[in-house]
């Protein structure tokens, strides 16, 4: 039989000293063995007992707790009785003890149960209530490259913002105006227009997509400032350029086709293009000129009258696509229609190429492109696009490096140069071109900002961000202060800031003596087990990575994951720091508390460390003023009381705003006089005095906040010291890697058994294989289709001799002296993997005869027939038939073989398959049929002979 005892803890109902006493005992007795400190008639009077069992509760008043006894299983509480004033308004206690959540409605009945669960939030409300540094996300849109995961690109945005760049990273400018591309014969160039930012940058490691901007040997890149009113500095891109994609194939017999242009235009475009190219081939394949004339004709929109262009005609000799067309000037600014035929009819012929596209409309605008009130750093990039997809040139890239005035602590001065520091970012955000008001040096706390500088060049801190939103002044600010884990403020109007690091000395108290309306709420939260942090990674190319940063004391792997927002913060190790000391803020700075002040006894900023006295129940500690100083006597204007065996200290404040503390002489018993120990500041008359057990009688916090009151008060917001966070976040970040690394799970298996497409001997080898006295062997294969691993490696087998060539590649080749012409050689091929592991080999093997070099294609067999209808088919086999460019038949009558030259040619051009029908020879006789193969290099074979017998 037992009776449970609750002693509240201070701002937490539902973590308190919890116990059981046996049933009999009064409520005297149960406090004198709970609380053996309260011993007084004042302290008790300060408490409040409550009795509950089941849903009954009745409050026990002092003068009945020496008779009072509780009933078998009911619950005793104890708690500060709630006060207005200088008394804590909230409940207090003197331990912390957690319970499990079931006791909750014993010991606190439903209703306040309810009360506390509909009190939890989120992770996100604690950091706004309790962070000393809040968290402040950019109001980042959709398409902002710094969140898009699936890559970054170059934005049109002509009236967008100028992006302002802080410390270093990898811009994607956007593009001051449409870029335009021309087609110049063979090949075609873009012209990119980009804004870079405000001056004060240098711009480095230009890429195309990931590919370095010097790989491109045409490209042309000029970058120049936009004064406002002087000379426009980009010859490539004078005017703004306005293209229609026309994309029209246009045919002799068609109508015009019409398009309209862009409006107030006086300079127009006309481009066709052969996609397929412009020429003639002989018979041997030889490519040769072509010509193809076009019609131009423009007016105004809403004129009659049509106004001709000379005709534009395109003239060239290849099978790559092919550029031409028209530029002319108007008379005037206008909206224009332009239209264009074709003025020769295509020819349909498999020799001759002349397919023409009306590609599109391009449209000058008379004025300048871009137009801005400051200088402002822009470029233009004209590149050689033929051969590389559109989105690859929305993928221009380089690096931006802020260059300004940065705190230099050896010397001891601001010196201009590159910076990664985020105070740098902060001086830049309040002086820099894009604040509308800038701020001058004297309206700057300049030793607050050195003071932080100093402090995140020793913590190794960086800010490197592109801002480009419709953040205020002030939020940027914010943004840029949290990389240095400081919050921007102003104290009469002057910009300064405070930093979150570990302080000692204290410029102020509160208690009830200098001080009213406590107020304190605990902060309820799932924790997750982890954050998430997304972030552009400086060690990877300001590549987007994410880095899991797991809560200190976590066991296992982590279930719950939280966002989190660092704006700025690009070094992987920073980024586990910063995320470690969210999780343990959390952890100890729980709770907050609320303090109304009179601006007469404040001294404390907010950022600065205070001490703070709580009462508690029981009562181990007194504030009050100094009334006397005497040496080392000083006399308070209330009693306090001390116990023999115990240290004793008292925090004292002056009127001047000095806060020290000096240990007191332990005498047994209540007295106002205190006995000061040792040497030390000495306390003034009206000081303010905190007295208690030494090490627990004021709690060391931080003034997050001050809000202005009427009748010159404050009231301040406050939370936990924690001086101990930034050493246990510091300690020993994890190395890094941007991808966590698995096994495989097909590195012990096979790939697909490759495929042999062709072996070819004989032929001289290309240029890149060198030029040997017998040519070489070539085998060309590919990795097979399938297969549960991916080729690595095709190792090519003749014989007892092998070549291995990499899956990309698939050309095996073989040393020609090591064959005979004739020999009959049988290859066969395997793949491997990359862990090694090989696959079956090719199905065959392929056989293929030795040729002689320059013996051109071999005819391996040969036959002809003489079909019902009266015509004749010819069917043969050759050694190599993709190395085929031409093949010429012949007949001639007679019973004797006779010399190819002397025969009649039967059917000759670029027909190259087999069987091939024909209508010669016709008649009844006996035929002799030739059959001579040319390949791609115009070497001539050896004819091949066979009879056609037409008699039956």
């Amino acid at each position: 039989m037992s009776v449970s005892t609750v002693i509240a803890r201070r701002f937490d109902p539902t973590m308190a000293k919890v116990g059981e006493r046996p049933f009999g005992a009064t409520v005297a007795e149960i406090l004198a063995e709970e609380m053996p400190d309260v011993a007084t008639d004042e302290q008790r009077a300060g408490l409040v007992v409550v009795v509950a069992l089941g849903d009954r509760e009745r409050g026990v008043p002092l003068q009945l707790w020496a008779e009072y006894r509780p009933p078998e299983g009911a619950t005793v509480r104890v708690h500060m009785a709630i006060q207005g004033g200088g008394v804590l308004r909230t409940v207090l206690s003197i331990a912390i003890i957690a319970f499990a959540a079931w006791l909750g409605p014993v010991l606190f009945g439903a209703g306040l149960l309810g009360t506390l669960a509909t009190a939890a939030i989120g992770i996100a409300g604690q950091f706004l209530l309790n962070a000393l540094i809040p968290i402040e996300t950019p109001k980042a849109k959709k398409s902002d490259p710094r969140y898009d995961i699936s890559g970054s690109r170059n934005r049109l945005d002509p009236y967008g913002k100028i992006p302002d760049h802080h410390g270093s990273v990898r811009i994607y400018p956007k593009l001051f105006a449409q870029p335009w591309s021309e087609g110049l014969n063979e090949d075609r160039w873009a012209n990119i227009p980009m804004i870079l930012g405000y001056e004060g940058f240098e711009y480095d490691e230009w890429k195309v997509g990931d590919t370095d901007l010097s790989l491109f040997p045409d490209a042309e890149l000029q970058i120049a400032t936009i004064e406002p009113g002087g000379e426009w500095p980009f010859p490539a891109y004078p005017n703004p350029v306005f293209e229609t994609t026309v994309d029209a194939i246009l045919h002799y017999e068609d109508p015009w086709t019409v398009r309209e242009s862009a409006s107030n235009v006086d300079y127009l475009t006309v481009e066709f293009v052969c996609k397929q190219g412009l020429t003639e081939r002989s018979k041997k394949g030889k490519l040769g000129w072509r010509e193809i004339p076009c019609a131009i004709q423009y007016r105004e929109k809403g004129a009659v009258d049509w106004i001709s262009r000379p005709d534009c005609v395109g003239a060239a000799e290849t099978d790559q696509p092919y550029y031409f067309g028209d530029s002319w000037m108007t008379p005037y600014p206008a909206t224009w229609e332009v239209r264009t035929r074709r003025l020769r009819n295509e020819i349909q012929s498999a020799r001759k190429t002349d397919a023409v596209h009306w590609g599109l409309l391009r449209s000058v605008r008379p004025c300048r492109p871009f137009v801005y009130n400051k200088p402002v750093v822009g470029a233009v990039l004209r590149i050689r696009a033929s051969a590389m997809a559109s989105s690859v040139l929305e993928q221009i890239n380089c690096m931006a490096h802020a260059v300004r005035p940065d705190w230099d602590v050896a010397t001891e001065g601001w010196i201009t140069r590159r910076t990664q520091s985020p105070i740098a970012a902060m001086r830049r955000i309040l002086q820099g071109p894009a604040n509308p008001d800038p701020a001058a040096d004297e309206d700057i706390d300049l030793e607050a900002y050195q003071a932080a500088a100093a402090y995140a060049a020793a913590k190794g801190l960086t800010f490197n961000m592109t801002m480009e939103d419709d953040a205020s002044v002030d939020e940027a600010l914010r943004i840029a202060a949290r990389a240095a884990r400081a919050f921007p403020i102003r104290p009469e109007g002057l910009h300064s800031l405070y930093i979150d690091r570990p302080q000692t000395v204290r410029r102020g108290v509160v208690s009830g003596r200098n001080a009213s309306n406590f107020a304190g709420e605990p902060q309820y939260s799932d924790r997750p087990d982890a954050f998430r942090v997304s972030f552009l990674d400086e060690t990877d190319n300001f590549k987007k990575a994410e880095r899991v940063v797991p809560r200190p004391g976590l066991v296992g792997a982590p279930q719950t994951f939280q966002m989190l927002d660092l704006p700025g913060w690009t070094n992987p190790t920073q980024v586990w720091i910063e995320a470690r000391r969210r999780h343990l803020e959390i952890e100890r700075r729980w709770e907050s508390f609320t303090v109304e002040q009179g601006l007469v006894s404040f001294f404390a900023a907010p950022g600065t460390l205070i001490g703070a006295q709580f009462l508690t129940v029981e009562q181990q500690q007194a504030s009050g003023r100094v009334a006397l100083v005497d040496g080392d006597l000083v006399m308070l204007d209330v009693e306090v009381e001390m116990t023999g065996g115990h240290l004793y200290a008292c925090t004292f404040q002056n009127d001047d705003g000095a806060v020290f503390t000096r240990e007191i002489r332990t005498v047994a018993g209540r007295s106002q006089l205190l006995s000061l120990k040792d040497e030390g500041t000495a306390p003034t008359e009206g000081a303010i005095a905190l007295f208690g057990l030494a090490g627990s009688h004021i709690e060391d916090v931080l003034v997050r906040r001050v809000e202005p009151m009427k009748n010159m008060r404050a009231r301040l917001t406050l939370i936990p010291h924690a001086p101990e966070i930034e050493a246990l976040a510091e300690a020993d970040p994890p190395d890094w890697f941007p991808i966590e690394i698995e096994e495989r799970d097909w590195a012990d298996k096979p790939p697909a058994t490759p495929e042999i497409l062709s072996v070819r001997s004989g032929q001289k080898p290309d240029e890149d294989y060198g030029d040997p006295d017998t040519p070489p062997i070539v085998v060309m294969v590919r990795p097979g289709a399938g297969g549960a691993a991916p080729t690595q490696t095709i190792k090519v087998m003749i014989g007892s001799k092998e070549d291995i060539t990499g899956a990309g590649v698939g050309r095996a080749e073989f040393d020609g002296d090591d064959f005979d012409v004739g020999d009959t050689i049988s290859v066969t091929a395997r793949a491997y993997s990359m862990f090694g592991i090989e696959s079956v080999d090719a199905a065959g093997p392929v056989v293929h005869v030795v040729q002689a070099p320059d013996d051109g294609a071999a005819v391996l067999t040969f036959s002809a027939e003489a079909l019902e209808d009266g015509r004749n088919r010819y069917v043969f086999t050759t050694d190599n038939p993709l190395s085929i460019g031409e093949l010429r038949y012949a007949v001639k009558t007679g019973s004797v073989e006779p010399d190819f030259d002397d025969m009649t040619p039967v059917v000759t051009g670029y027909v190259t398959a087999s069987p091939v029908e024909a209508d010669e020879p016709s008649g009844e006789d006996l035929f002799w049929v030739a059959l001579r193969l040319t390949d791609d290099d115009d070497v001539v074979g050896s004819p091949a002979f066979t009879t056609l017998d037409r008699t039956s």
